[in-house]
Order: structure tokens, then C-alpha cells, then sequence
């Protein structure tokens, strides 16, 4: 399976292969929004392509984040998240909540961290080994529950904690990233 493929179902959530946290990294309204973060993402090998549009939310600063997978056999999946955007010691993040077809947003929070650079971006999703790890060693409140096909984790700390433990651990939660570029809506035209 390839990485973007890979990264693209456990962001759609067909694979509980991410932790989720019951806290942000830091509250909303505490980072700006980065403008240049809006706009459509795409990325893939083969026959599969994932596509992640950013937008803002209507009411609201929050970013609107929409993930489509297009598979070889021309199958969508989908998913739709609000966040905002955490900046940690030169580091950025995004805290993302998943919305429901019915518009109400889940209180589990996503962590993504994100580096961009011009029209490329890299995403990352926090790694649910490492994660699960510093929970069954105690250095991180959470919870893990695992069966014979699969296996969640929760975590469970505070922010203030949460944000030391991504801090000092940054490195090994983040190691896979995906690159996607930038959509150049002008070339299509």
C-alpha cells in the first residue's frame, strides 16, 4: 500500500491506526490562520489519488478540512473535519475534529502536524505505536484498547501536558509524512 494511500484511510478513518486525544494542543483563537494554508492538496501513486481541500468555516476562524479518496476502481471515500491551526516551539499543527454526515462535530481531536513550503505540504499523522507505548509506560495518560483485528488508543492528558510529551517526543509521533501539492486551479482552466 502506498504512503499516500496509507495516510489517506487512516484520515478517513477506515483504518484505526490514529490516536485521538480528548484535548487540543492549545485552545482555539490562540493561532492565526495561515492563508496560505487554504486551498486544494493533492497527492497519490497510480490509480489512487487522495485530494484535501482547506477552507474556513462559514461562522467561524476554524479551518474546514475535506479528505477525498478516489481508488483504482473509481470509489469515493470521504471525510470532513473542523480544526485550528497550534504553533509550538517553530512547529505546527493542526487539532482536527471529525464532522458527521448530520454537520455535528465529533469531540475527539486529531493531532496533524504540518510543514509547508510554497505550493508543497507535508503531512503527518501522529504515530499510534509510539503513542501507545508512552501510555502503557505511564509517561502519558490515556487509554488503549486492542483486539485480535485491531486496536485504539485515547489519550487522555491535559494540554499543558499533551504539548510537553508532542515537544519532547516531536521527532518519533511524526515520522511518516505524505507530501501534497497544491491543486493549480489555473492550469486547469
Amino acid at each position: 500500500m502506498n504512503r499516500v494511500l496509507s495516510f489517506s484511510l487512516c484520515v478517513l478513518g477506515i483504518i484505526g491506526c490514529v490516536p485521538v486525544s480528548d484535548y487540543p494542543l492549545t485552545l482555539s483563537g490562540n493561532q492565526k490562520l495561515e492563508m496560505s494554508l487554504i486551498g486544494t492538496w493533492w497527492g497519490g501513486e497510480g490509480d489512487e489519488i487522495s485530494y484535501v481541500h482547506i477552507g474556513q468555516m462559514e461562522s467561524s476562524a476554524y479551518l474546514h478540512v475535506l479528505c477525498v479518496q478516489i481508488d483504482k476502481k473509481g470509489s469515493l471515500e470521504r471525510m470532513e473535519f473542523s480544526g485550528h491551526i497550534s504553533s509550538i516551539a517553530g512547529n505546527t499543527y493542526l487539532n482536527l475534529t471529525a464532522i458527521n454526515k448530520q454537520g455535528a462535530m465529533n469531540t475527539d481531536y486529531l493531532l496533524v502536524k504540518y510543514q509547508q513550503s510554497g505550493d508543497t505540504c507535508h503531512f503527518a499523522l501522529m504515530s499510534q505505536k509510539v503513542t501507545r507505548q508512552a501510555i502503557e509506560k505511564g509517561r502519558l495518560r490515556g487509554k488503549v484498547k486492542s483486539n485480535l483485528w485491531s486496536s485504539s488508543v485515547r489519550i487522555t492528558e491535559g494540554p499543558e501536558k499533551l504539548r510537553q510529551f508532542v515537544l519532547n517526543r516531536d521527532k518519533e509521533l511524526f515520522e511518516e509524512r505524505v507530501r501534497l501539492d497544491r491543486l493549480d486551479r489555473q492550469k486547469q482552466e
